[in-house]
């Protein structure tokens, strides 16, 4: 898993560009999951 298939699951869930910070810490939560998961496969 790298960051262009972050990269394509963050565009997934938000077409547009975040511009609340509800979007950001969705964003956030999504990005320590991949983080966590890749350091269990790992």
């Amino acid at each position: 898993m790298g960051l262009n298939f972050i990269n394509g699951k963050v565009r997934q869930v938000m077409p547009t560009s975040p511009s609340t910070p509800d979007t950001r810490i969705l964003v956030f939560m999504i990005f320590l999951l991949f983080v966590q998961f890749s350091g269990v496969f790992d």
